[in-house]
């Protein structure tokens, strides 16, 4: 049949036609293992410390003194505003109300308070990894806002970093990355490696590391547990060079000069096990988000994983979510790093690509169904899908708004706004499970890091009533559509800028299939 797909700039029918057949009616295909999936899951992804200011009296969390003393200075977006747990609690409801049914937040744990040009507000330089950073709240805090999820119905997924800690090492001979191997106590050269998965480990000296390691006094028992105060459980590369690294570079090298964890020791990873699993067990979360996923050796999955798996069982958690960053938007590269190992998971970066270059009108339809014939990629030898996260913008590349204005050459004012719904239709109406950025549901437009980490504005005036309020109907049809939560794509038509897709429910389980057209372009297009 030939439809029209959308008269101008926009969906079908409301972005959806729902067809008579049912699932055991309609074609698919066999069922296949799936890794626990995040398909049903809207999820809201928050940075704790710019969202909403509970407790003024934490804001310095603590201490006074200077801004490099403190971390605080609402004035610089380098340092703490004083968002807190107590702050986030409050506006639970809100978040809930506009659909979502899950929240990540960044990391936590109590961090570097300054490296004398910024702070950790974001939570990725951790010290101790066994509490609350005391200007985000308590441990009572935290709790709170668990419970509180919990009771809106809501996941709650914890941003973990099991990759790296707080810049406390300073290599000796230099910052850039060091290729040389290593050796054991009796100066025998090794392969970490080899090492991976078994219960001995070669002895160390930091004497002996490629880039010795230096602790300056006031800092050698700065981190907790204290098992990761031993100089000998980091790498001791010296930095990722981005620019022409090797993938063992990237796996050992310090990024950005944080102290890489020497995760194929197996007193680290049972360490990191231990680490998070406490966080798990604690609070009854339900998921994790792993930062820098990528920079982690590909064994360590296989060990770690299930330790986290058996943590959240033992609390009554049996689906237990966890997808990783793997900052590469290739499918091809990408994809070994999910399908190779047991990583169930992954921040879907090739589809933030397609996705915000199609609503942007810069990329014809052709690069959404190049996307899902790429899904094939990430399969598992033993049929298991990855689990997938997807997003049109976040916290270090740029807001949603940003993204498709700089991919369309530049859109602003009304035309901005129409390729921004759009973006949200395809978002919602995709396989895997979608996240939105905090402030992207009312239209904030802020660019790159740091721009695209101000405070969520409170102002009701200059928050976007059209965006929010598209948001919260989406998640209405997503969540009343079994086949969007966790349906096949099969895409039917393109051209040009017009996409048609079904969503049919997988064989043997309820529901109806969802078709969805959509159009990035200015005309009315047909599709065959």
């Amino acid at each position: 049949m030939t439809r029209s797909a959308s008269a101008a700039l926009g969906v079908l029918a409301l972005a959806v036609a729902l067809l008579g057949a049912t699932a055991s009616s309609s074609p698919g295909p066999s069922v296949v293992p799936k890794a626990p999936s995040l398909d049903g899951d809207r999820i809201y992804f928050v940075m704790t410390d710019r969202y909403a200011d509970g407790d003024p009296a934490n804001d310095s969390g603590g201490v006074t003194g200077t801004r490099n003393q403190t971390g605080y200075d609402p004035s610089s977006t380098a340092y703490f505003h004083g968002g807190d747990f107590e702050g986030l609690t409050e506006h639970l409801q809100r978040i809930a109300d506009l659909g979502f049914n899950a929240i990540w937040i960044t990391p936590p744990v109590v961090n570097e308070v300054s490296d004398g040009s910024s702070a950790g507000y974001h939570g990725y330089w951790g010290l101790d990894f066994t509490r609350v950073d005391p200007h985000l709240g308590t441990d009572a805090d935290f709790a709170a806002f668990v419970d509180k999820a919990h009771a809106l119905g809501m996941k709650v997924i914890l941003d973990v970093v099991p990759n790296h800690t707080a810049d406390v090492i300073q290599p000796s001979g230099g910052s850039s990355y060091s290729d040389a191997p290593y050796v054991d106590c009796h100066g025998k050269k090794f392969d970490p490696a080899a090492y991976v998965g078994k219960t001995t480990f070669p002895c160390l000296k930091a004497t002996t590391m490629p880039r010795p390691p230096i602790v300056f006094p006031g800092q050698k028992n700065a981190k907790a547990p204290a098992w990761l105060n031993d100089p000998t459980n980091y790498h001791d590369r010296g930095d990722v060079d981005f620019s022409s690294c090797s993938e063992r570079c990237y796996q050992q090298g310090d990024v950005f000069g944080l102290d890489d964890l020497f995760t194929e020791k197996p007193n680290v990873v049972a360490g990191l096990a231990q680490i998070y699993s406490s966080w798990v067990t604690r609070y009854k979360l339900d998921g994790f988000r792993v930062d820098t996923a990528r920079h982690l050796n590909p064994g360590f999955w296989k060990l770690w994983v299930p330790k986290i798996d058996a943590a959240a069982a033992s609390v009554g958690v049996p689906d237990f979510q966890m997808f990783g960053e793997v900052f590469i938007a290739d499918t091809l590269q990408q994809s070994p790093y999910i399908r190779d190992t047991a990583l169930p998971g992954a921040l879907d970066f090739p589809f933030q690509d397609a996705a915000t270059g199609y609503a942007s009108g810069g990329s014809s339809a052709l690069a959404i169904e190049h996307l899902l014939q790429d899904d094939d990629y990430y399969r598992r030898g033993d049929g298991v899908e990855p689990a997938f996260a997807t997003f049109l913008g976040n916290h270090d590349m740029g807001r949603a708004a940003y993204e498709i204005r700089l991919q369309g050459g530049g859109l602003s004012g009304d035309a901005l706004l129409e390729h921004l719904l759009l973006g949200y239709d395809l978002l919602y109406f995709m396989r895997g499970a979608p996240v939105v950025y905090y402030g992207d549901e009312v239209g904030v437009a802020g660019g790159k890091d740091p721009e695209c980490r101000r405070c969520f504005p409170w102002d009701e005036e200059k928050q976007d009533k059209t965006t929010k309020e598209l948001v919260a109907k989406l998640a209405r049809v997503r969540a009343n559509e079994l086949a969007l939560r966790r349906g096949t794509v099969r895409t039917l038509a393109t051209a040009g800028a017009a996409i048609a897709f079904v969503r049919e429910p997988e064989v043997g389980e309820p529901g109806r299939p969802v078709l969805c057209a959509l159009n990035a372009s200015e005309r009315e297009v047909e599709l065959d």
